[in-house]
């Protein structure tokens, strides 16, 4: 890679970073570490986590919020909401946004007391943000200005009473294009700006390469079809350095339309984080991977050795291999194909722990400290058995 480093981070606005913790261990609990903030002279990539919630569409806005006539649409904002709150309350480094307060405001009202209050900690720390804050994302270009203005202050009187906060970040992704009406309202109800460009700029803004999703591969809804960052050692399909480089060539493309070293990624979608733990798990797994290996340039290096053998592989597999779609031959090829290495691994490890176990038995000198291997075991192959 040369001199070049890429630092990732998931932010809000301009300032915003999430906080930094370290790591715990490689085996078992592992807690990333996701706050590398800012990095001068480096392609900085911004995770935005967000979900783009149609105030009605395929379905009314109604069945969009309990989940009703999911066979038109599997859409549910309660889900989405109720998932993305307990989410942040598990990590305090997760951060998100959210923009149709339509949807907020019903959410809202049928949420007891202290998760009320819990809500209004994440939102006074910044974890969740307001974004547009209008009823709706309204159309720039059939809409007048006055209805654009009337629907924006029934959200923001809704923000303002509950938490004493004002929308500081415009959120307009999915309007069928933009007006100068649109630019001329978030200037005068003082969107954040750019210090970069000083005074002569009201706004800063930024345009999606594609769309308001992430690159392709980076889908983490329950139900997508993508490859999640497997960081298990101890596990198969442990893809730590493959996902790392996809995230590397996809922050790459987009770098190369972008004028400055900042580029965003919106991760999420139209309806997304019914699931939220989905999104957040492997953001963080992104975060704290691709920021080692730009850092170190070392990655772990998968499935442990044999060297630390032990029958603990054997007897896992041989579990596995009860289950009823397992030992029957019911299960898909690539399927026991897996059962079936699970097996031969497990009893190549516990055949190292026998030699070993056998050499202390048969070598007095040794009083059972044994160093290694020195007697070769093998089991007898057994072509017939009989019940005597």
């Amino acid at each position: 890679m040369g001199s070049f480093a890429l630092f990732v981070s998931a932010l809000l606005c301009i300032a915003s970073v999430l906080s930094s913790y370290g790591i715990v261990g490689v085996e078992g609990y592992l807690k990333y570490d996701t706050g590398s903030g800012i990095v001068d002279g480096k392609l900085n990539v911004h995770l935005v986590a967000h979900s783009h919630d149609d105030v009605g569409w395929l379905k009314t806005i109604d069945q969009y919020y309990v989940g009703s006539n999911n066979s038109i649409q599997g859409a549910c904002v309660e889900n989405v909401l109720d998932s993305v709150v307990m989410a942040l309350r598990r990590d305090p480094s997760r951060k998100f946004i959210f923009a149709e307060m339509a949807f907020f405001s019903r959410w809202w009202e049928e949420q007891s007391v202290e998760i009320q209050e819990e809500v209004r900690q994440l939102v006074d720390a910044g974890r969740l943000e307001f974004v547009n804050g209008g009823w709706c994302m309204h159309d720039e270009a059939t809409t007048h200005y006055i209805d654009m203005i009337d629907q924006t202050t029934l959200g923001h009187q809704l923000i303002k009473s509950q938490f004493n906060k004002t929308p500081r970040a415009g959120w307009q992704i999915d309007p069928f294009g933009h007006s100068a009406v649109q630019a001329y309202l978030l200037g005068a109800r003082n969107i954040c700006g750019s210090r970069t460009f000083g005074s002569s700029s009201q706004i800063f803004a930024n345009a999606f390469p594609v769309h308001y999703s992430p690159p392709d591969g980076f889908h983490f809804e329950v139900n997508d079809d993508f490859n999640p960052v497997q960081d298990n050692p101890l596990l198969f399909d442990f893809n730590v350095e493959a996902r790392v480089n996809d995230f590397i060539a996809a922050a790459m493309i987009q770098a190369n339309v972008t004028r400055t070293n900042h580029i965003m990624w919106t991760m999420g979608d139209d309806f997304q984080y019914q699931y939220a733990e989905s999104w957040f798990k492997q953001m963080d797994k992104l975060i704290h991977y691709v920021n080692k290996a730009v850092r170190q340039l070392e990655y772990l290096m998968g499935r442990r050795s044999t060297s630390n053998a032990n029958t603990d592989g054997l007897g896992n597999a041989l579990g596995i291999a009860q289950h009823h779609d397992a030992v029957t031959g019911t299960a898909k090829q690539h399927t026991t194909n897996d059962y079936a290495k699970r097996l031969a691994i497990g009893a190549s490890e516990t055949e190292t722990v026998v030699d070993s176990a056998l050499s202390c038995l048969l070598d007095s000198k040794l009083n059972g400290q044994c160093a290694g291997s020195t007697v070769i075991f093998s089991q007898v192959a057994l072509h017939h058995c009989d019940f005597v």
